[in-house]
């Protein structure tokens, strides 16, 4: 790669046309390096013009070896692993090449073997690719070369599972980026995607690897064509459909969310917010002195006592605040307008920190957002932050029995919520733990970030309310240093995830772990 760069000045953008040009490289500049520069031509070349031959001819042979390798690496434990490619296999295919002239194959081998970069002998007569990705990049080109490209790479697919996946990708790319092809892989996104969804595991595999085909076409050649346009949104239903159903692992769910984020997620068009009734509900945490059976063990004394509070009808997000919605909100000036800023906090930061980066994930909760800017992206919105009742509100849901959780009493597993248990490690796409809803279909109230709320913190202010008896839509205290954070994150304890857990932070603070959503009133 570092040669690529040298020799162009940059490194191709699309990673077909990268490995090409390193495979170039490896088989005919590496020659001339361990020549030390003094033959006029690769000895391959040499060899290739004696048997009336050219580089294309001895590249389809190692596509083709390739691809017979990557057929011996059978199952998902194999997914790092290189075939062994034997050194009579090797003969043979060289050998066709000049009229199975073995003395040739031998030589080409040996060159290969001694001057080349593409074929290393890892052990005696047993031969491999340098790494995973060139194998899967050859077999891509093989499988790129057949007539029936898209039916044969359909037939991979939902046979081998995910074995293929990298292959047919890197076929796409070449026969977009090489071949200028655009018809071969739409045509294989309508036998991935057909238009009647199929729920088994093999088609829900398909349907995601229809999206990332669509990805590395690229999304604004994609929508050049009217057919391109009908299954980009074909693609985008079905693959947002099955991950709110929850039907791919969790690790293909983290994988298949930010692709359909890429292409652009149909949920959240509008920015979806949900209607929640007024009323009365029973804010805090029952601890275990409160005298009650259904009370909550890990409950912290700025939980309690509970109190009961009465709020007005409200809108909130159905998700947390995007990187793609906050990207609006930038590109509209918003960090200009100071009628959106509290007093004292306008002009300080022009975007998120590693904005670049977050952009790579349109549909990931925005983080590395302060108080303010939440506060200030909420008015561009025509809403404000929640109040730390309404987000408990939303959370618990308009029951007055005890929830613990958005989703009931029962403790998390990986499965319910991105937390610590999870393993995930970071912010994961929004609306891939269906399991996480609250009773009015509020989506990841617990897990993934933090949420700032409007309130200011304060340890005593249940027992100041608790004084009162029945509070009418409380906005906390007047005043003080940090500001109220709700639901926990992606690396957090299930203790935090509860809906009477209270957070805090200095409102200045910008972390990799903290969010927010907007509330409107009706």
């Amino acid at each position: 790669m570092a040669i690529v760069h040298t020799h162009k000045g940059l490194l191709p953008d699309a990673r077909a046309m990268l490995y090409e040009d390193t495979v170039d490289i490896l088989l005919w500049r590496w020659d001339q390096m361990k020549a030390g520069g003094q033959e006029e031509s690769p000895l391959l070349r040499q060899l290739l013009l004696k048997a009336g031959r050219n580089d294309v001819d001895l590249k389809k042979v190692l596509w083709q070896l390739a691809y017979k390798a990557h057929r011996r690496t059978r199952g998902e434990d194999d997914q790092e692993k290189l075939a062994d490619i034997g050194e009579l296999e090797l003969e043979k295919s060289f050998a066709a090449l000049k009229d199975d002239d073995y003395n040739w194959a031998r030589q080409v081998m040996e060159t290969i073997k001694l001057r080349a970069g593409l074929l290393l002998e890892r052990a005696p007569e047993v031969f491999t690719f340098p790494h995973r990705t060139f194998q899967e990049y050859l077999a891509g080109a093989y499988l790129a070369s057949q007539a029936n490209f898209a039916g044969q790479a359909c037939a991979l697919a939902e046979k081998e599972g995910t074995m293929w996946r990298e292959v047919i990708l890197l076929a796409v790319g070449r026969l977009v980026y090489w071949s200028g092809d655009i018809d071969k892989p739409l045509a294989l996104v309508m036998e991935l995607c057909p238009e009647k969804e199929f729920d088994d595991q093999a088609g829900r595999r398909k349907i995601w690897l229809a999206g990332d085909v669509l990805l590395e076409m690229g999304i604004k050649r994609v929508k050049d064509r009217q057919s391109g346009r009908e299954l980009l949104k074909r693609v985008r239903e079905q693959l947002a459909a099955l991950l709110m159903k929850g039907r791919f692992s969790l690790r293909e769910r983290v994988a298949a969310g930010d692709s359909l984020g890429r292409l652009g997620d149909p949920r959240l068009e509008g920015d979806p917010m949900v209607l929640i009734s007024g009323g009365t509900f029973f804010m805090g945490a029952r601890k275990e002195n409160d005298q009650e059976q259904n009370f909550d063990k890990q409950a912290y004394d700025r939980e309690s006592p509970v109190h009961q509070v009465e709020l007005s009808p409200f809108y909130i997000s159905k998700y947390p605040v995007t990187v793609g919605q906050y990207g609006r909100f930038i590109e509209d000036g918003g960090y200009k307008e100071k009628c959106y800023w509290k007093e004292g906090r306008f002009g300080r930061f022009e975007k998120p920190d590693k904005w670049e980066e977050q952009q790579q994930y349109p549909s990931h909760p925005v983080i590395y957002v302060g108080w303010y800017e939440a506060a200030a992206y909420a008015a561009w919105a025509g809403g404000r932050l929640p109040t730390e009742a309404e987000w408990e509100r939303v959370a618990r849901g308009p029951a007055r029995e005890y929830r613990k959780y958005p989703w009931g009493n029962e403790e998390p597993t990986g499965e319910t919520a991105n937390f610590y248990r999870s393993g995930i490690g970071k912010v994961s796409s929004v609306g891939i733990f269906p399991q996480s809803c609250s009773p009015e279909g509020v989506i990841d109230m617990a897990g993934n970030v933090w949420e700032w709320c409007g309130d200011w913190y304060s340890e005593d202010y249940y027992r100041a309310c608790a004084r009162e008896g029945v509070v009418k839509g409380p906005l906390g205290p007047e005043n003080g240093k940090y500001r109220v954070l709700r639901g926990g994150a992606f690396d957090d304890l299930p203790g935090y995830l509860r809906c009477a857990y209270r957070g805090r932070s200095d409102p200045h603070d910008r972390y990799d772990d903290i969010g927010f959503r907007v509330v409107r009133v009706p």
